[in-house]
């Protein structure tokens, strides 16, 4: 009968110690989650701050802030000549 106890017991508290232990996993996950959450807003709204004290601040989305204002095919072409330095 004590052996029998024994045994419930442990099992009791097994279990009990497996659920706490999850639930501890859970807030640790939650917790990364909404950190990450946090600091994806952020990064959507650029805030710049230029020498003379005036902020900027970019709504833009990352694809729109990243695209190329000038296309490959356009541009200025500038001809140049190297010249050699003697010594």
């Amino acid at each position: 009968m004590f052996l029998l106890k024994f045994v419930l017991f442990i099992f009791i508290v097994g279990f009990f110690a497996v659920l706490i232990t999850a639930w501890s996993f859970y807030n640790k996950v939650r917790d990364v989650s909404n950190r990450f959450r946090q600091q994806h807003t952020r990064q959507q709204t650029s805030r710049h701050t230029t020498v003379d004290g005036n902020v900027i601040i970019d709504q833009r989305s990352p694809d729109k802030a990243n695209k190329k204002i000038i296309e490959d095919n356009e541009g200025e072409y500038v001809e140049y000549e190297e010249s050699k330095v003697e010594s």
